[in-house]
């Protein structure tokens, strides 16, 4: 048994297995290609928007300002986590001017307008890095407020000659306005007072702050940090992917060196400037995993040639599909296994029922074998003492012993065919209302000699009858069954107590109560758990299993029970 089900699980198993790959893989290949082909849309889209804003940007030939612009284009929402871009600026003479990088900025009005000061971090450590973007998700960043104030401040110190000689972050307690004026907190670090309002109209006001981080530049020169009267100047981050993006995006463009490696000189004559523009809305254009691309910015005014932009980005289509299809997976993988187990569930019954019926084979074999051997014997005994003994006064008997061996042989033949024919699908039942009253009383009468033999007393409840649409025959030879078994296991002036009703007979006969296994086993075929069965009794263990099987085929039931005086055969 063991061999033959791994011989069905592991075919089973790889097929499935197989063809689950197979559209897995298919399914992710094509999602691969529609998600390339949003990347390549989404790169002309960012490629097209810097530009428009370089070329709308009048005051941007400082060159500080170019970081301001390429990090705040970087901070917008990201289409996909599996595209990032950086963006570079390069002069007319192919100088690298500036590039999309990790910053601080701060912002300051005067009549004059609005103006920025960067501060690049280079010398900060990875390390640093990490925390201060910890902290500047939680800061007050360049994008209207929507929720609550923020819990982080982010302030420099820089020398007079503006070199940049300390870092702070402040945690900071707010409240609701609604304190008297006068009463307002000081924060010691910007010697200043802070409110906040975010864009339901809440207004809240600073009412504590303690630094939780600092890095300090211990050789910026001119008048340092120390001098409690350098006042602390309030900053935001401009770290690319962070403020939409998140920590994590952030930390993988920053983790991305192809993103950070923009060079500092291109060639402006080798190969020629037309070709280092790549023309983006070229439809055969195919979106490589990494790739940068050029465009010239003009200005508005003259359609002089101001700079180049380069857009350096780095794609994961295969990525992106996988992610997406993860659902379509894990139901592909709960399918694929349901339907193993189905499979190797339904051969496993199958092969059990094959070997099933294959044991009841055998079974009904040696069953058979043993019933004949009986009445042969007996048949074989009286003819070989026909032959030896010519004894005229014998001659009657032994040939009224063979004959009644073999109509038992013959009831024996006959009750095989009729289990073959109910096993049949071309058995045809016929339909007609059978009283089972009415049957009960007949088989009595073809049953009264043994009862007599045995001294029994019948008993009738039959008041109300019980009716089955059925077939006459049929039900006739499973009622014999029944009051055969009743007479042939009943003790010597024992009794039956019939009774029906609308719904249910009952058969009851005194007797010896039977065992747990025989009542388990007693509509088995051939089934002969009292070793008190003989020959002579005409018994071959084969009436209850056939009354029973034609009552399935009536669609009722047939149960054996013991009670306090015998056994009771209920039909409902």
């Amino acid at each position: 048994m063991r061999k033959k089900k791994l011989k069905i699980w592991k075919p089973v198993v790889l097929g499935f297995t197989m063809l689950y790959l197979f559209i897995m893989v298919l399914s992710t290949w094509v999602m691969e290609l529609r998600f390339a082909e949003e990347f390549k849309k989404s790169a002309a889209q960012h490629l097209s928007s810097i530009r428009q804003q370089l070329e709308n940007s009048e005051d941007i030939m400082e060159d500080n300002y170019f970081n301001y612009i390429t990090a705040q284009v970087m901070s917008v929402e990201p289409s996909s986590p599996f595209q990032q871009f950086s963006a570079a600026i390069y002069g007319t003479d192919g100088h690298l001017l500036a590039k999309s990088e990790n910053i601080l900025m701060q912002s300051f009005y005067d009549d004059s307008g609005a103006h920025y000061c960067h501060y690049p971090l280079e010398q900060l450590t990875d390390g640093e890095l990490k925390t201060l973007a910890e902290y500047g998700q939680k800061s007050y960043n360049i994008n209207t407020p929507a929720g609550p104030p923020p819990q982080y401040r982010i302030a420099i110190r820089q020398t007079r000659d503006s070199k940049l000689c300390q870092i702070l972050v402040q945690e900071i307690t707010w409240e609701q306005q609604g304190s008297q004026e006068g009463d307002s907190y000081i924060d010691p670090v910007a010697n200043s007072h802070h409110s906040y309002e975010t864009e339901s109209g809440t207004n809240y006001q600073e009412t504590d702050s303690k630094i939780v981080w600092e890095r300090n530049y211990p050789d910026a020169g001119q008048k340092t940090w120390k001098d409690s009267q350098v006042k602390a100047l309030e900053v935001s981050l401009l770290f690319p992917y962070l403020v939409f993006g998140g920590y994590e995006q952030w930390l993988q463009w920053t983790g991305t060196e192809y993103l950070q490696e923009f060079d500092s000189q291109i060639d402006m004559s080798i190969p020629k400037v037309e070709q280092l523009l790549t023309e983006f809305n070229d439809a055969s254009y195919v979106l490589p995993a990494r790739d940068i691309l050029y465009n010239p910015v003009w200005t508005d005014k003259n359609d002089r040639l101001r700079f180049y932009l380069a857009l350096r980005f780095e794609s994961h289509p295969w990525a992106a599909a996988t992610h997406y299809l993860t659902p379509i997976y894990l139901m592909g993988l709960v399918l694929m296994l349901a339907g193993i187990a189905k499979i190797i569930y339904t051969a496993n019954q199958i092969s059990k029922q094959r070997n099933a019926v294959e044991e009841m084979r055998r079974d009904f074999t040696n069953a058979m074998a043993h019933e004949l051997k009986t009445p042969l014997s007996v048949i074989r005994g009286f003819a070989e003492n026909l032959l030896e003994h010519n004894m005229e006064e014998k001659r009657d008997y032994y040939l009224t012993q063979i004959i009644g061996q073999t109509e038992q042989m013959d009831q024996l033949t006959a009750e095989m065919i009729a289990i073959s024919k109910m096993d049949s699908q071309q058995l045809v039942l016929a339909k007609e209302p059978v009283s089972l009253s009415e049957l009960i009383r007949e088989q009595i009468t073809r049953l009264k000699p043994a009862i007599q033999e045995k001294n029994l007393q019948i008993q009738y409840d039959c008041g109300r009858d019980f009716v089955i649409d059925g077939d006459r025959n049929y039900l006739a030879k499973a009622v014999w069954n029944l009051l055969s078994n009743a007479v042939s296991y009943n003790l010597p002036g024992g009794r039956i107590f019939i009774q029906t009703d609308t719904r249910s007979c009952f058969i009851e006969n005194t007797g010896n109560p039977l065992s747990q296994e025989q009542l388990t086993h007693a509509f088995d075929m051939f089934y002969s758990g009292d070793k008190s069965r003989t020959s002579k009794e005409k018994h071959m263990g084969m009436g209850l299993f056939l009354a029973r099987k034609i009552l399935m085929l009536h669609h009722r039931n047939l149960s054996l029970e013991n009670t306090s005086a015998g056994i009771r055969a209920t039909i409902k």
